[in-house]
Order: structure tokens, then C-alpha cells, then sequence
């Protein structure tokens, strides 16, 4: 047995083949998440990213480790690796919009680190999107300030809102929210 398993070790090594250990990582990760346990999934494709950012199987893992980690695990952080990896190394300007629109909303909704919900709508903004997605990004972003005690740059996202075209729930949504800014910052007479 043992002289088998050496004179394959040598026949790979005179053909110039190399075990590939990306795909053996992404076979271990699915057969975790196969067998329901995600956490390990998790760490596989995190270290299959950190070992091999620019390697074949590292968008693919990043993209299985986003969605496990953001929609099953609700392990945020983690997932927030993920989508960055995405944003970084993915050549699809759409998934690399998603991924920051992934970003931006993880910081609004789950974790409630409106600082850093601004940094990431204002990166998101200057990607161009449609103007309903547009709206929903800039609404976010004003709430962000808002609950950042930021009154006055909450407003100006606001009145830039109001500058658009707008269906009538939205103008009453952005309304809703200067109305409160205003009574917030004792503005409103």
C-alpha cells in the first residue's frame, strides 16, 4: 500500500500536475453545508480566501460564504468579508453593486452602525442605479444621519430627494422623515 500511494505521489509529481487544494476546500465547504453545518462551511471559505485571494475557487467561495453568512448564519462581520472579497475581485459591475448594496444594508439593519451605513450608502450612490434604488439608498443614507444626531446633513439628503422625480408614497415618505428631522432639530413652526 504504502509503495502505492508513493509511486503516485511520483507519477503526479513527473507530470507536472498539482493537487489543487482550492477545489479540495470548496468540496469540504459543500459537503459541510450539505451536512448542515454551516459554521464549518464558513471557516473553510473564509481561509480558502485568505490563503487564495486571486484563486479560481475564491469568488465562488466568497459568493457561497456571503449568502450563507448573511441569510442563514446571520453572521454579519463574516459576511460583510465576503462581499467585500466580491466587491474587490468579482468583473461584474452589477454583482459588485449588489454586493455594496449587501454592505450598506448590514450596517443600517442589523448591525446599527449608522457611521459606517453612511460610508457605505455614499459609496453605494456613486455607483449609479435606477432612480427607485436611488431613492431607497439616499432615504437610508438621510436616516442614517438622522440617527447619527447629524440634523442638518439628514436634511440636505432629504431636500435632495425631493429634487426628483418621485411617485407620491415616495414624496410622503421623504416628507414623513423631514417632518421629523424638523421637530427633532425644533425647526418646524
Amino acid at each position: 500500500l504504502m509503495l502505492q500511494v508513493a509511486l503516485v505521489i511520483a507519477l503526479i509529481g513527473l507530470s507536472g500536475c498539482s493537487f489543487n487544494f482550492e477545489w479540495l476546500s470548496m468540496l469540504r465547504a459543500k459537503r459541510a453545508i450539505a451536512n448542515q453545518d454551516q459554521p464549518a462551511a464558513l471557516t473553510i471559505f473564509a481561509h480558502l480566501i485568505a490563503e487564495y485571494p486571486d484563486g479560481s475557487q475564491a469568488l465562488s467561495a466568497a459568493r457561497l460564504g456571503a449568502r450563507l453568512a448573511h441569510l442563514d448564519v446571520k453572521n454579519y462581520p463574516l459576511a460583510i468579508q465576503f462581499y467585500r472579497h466580491i466587491i474587490l475581485k468579482s468583473l461584474d459591475l452589477e454583482e459588485r453593486k449588489s454586493a455594496q448594496r449587501y454592505i450598506a444594508q448590514i450596517y443600517f439593519e442589523n448591525l446599527l452602525d449608522y457611521a459606517q451605513a453612511v460610508t457605505e450608502y455614499e459609496k453605494l450612490l456613486n455607483l449609479g442605479h435606477h432612480p427607485q434604488e436611488a431613492f431607497r439608498f439616499r432615504l437610508n443614507l438621510a436616516k442614517a444621519h438622522y440617527r447619527l444626531n447629524n440634523l442638518s446633513q439628514a436634511l440636505v439628503e432629504i431636500d435632495t430627494i425631493l429634487l426628483a422625480k418621485l411617485s407620491g408614497d415616495e414624496t410622503y415618505e421623504a416628507k414623513v422623515l423631514k417632518a421629523s428631522v424638523l421637530v427633532h432639530s425644533k425647526q418646524l413652526a
